[in-house]
């Protein structure tokens, strides 16, 4: 499977999903904590994580089916990179023009 851009930044949601789990990525979310982070509906998110999911960049703790708790797949090759460039983003200072 050939990674994009576009696969990763499909949606504002999904842009936003993968900001706040960078932000926080010793955490585990809900469906509803993500929604109220990011200030949208819990189903916008749900659809998003299933397939950030895929993607490899987040992980259910099993037996969470119904509460379908997740948190940042610190183990994946796509998660590392997004964390640096993230890390090296944060870093730079942009002037007002």
């Amino acid at each position: 499977m050939n990674l994009g851009l576009f696969s990763l930044f499909r949606t504002p949601t999904q842009v936003k999903i993968i900001e706040e789990l960078l932000k926080r990525p010793n955490e585990y979310f809900t469906m509803s904590r993500m929604a109220k982070l990011i200030k949208s509906s819990p189903s916008a998110v749900s659809s998003r994580i299933d397939t950030l999911h895929r993607l490899g960049i987040i992980k259910f703790i099993p037996g969470s089916e119904k509460a379908r708790i997740f948190y940042l797949n610190k183990n994946s090759e796509i998660t590392s990179i997004l964390m640096d460039f993230y890390m090296r983003l944060r870093k730079i200072k942009i002037e007002e023009r």
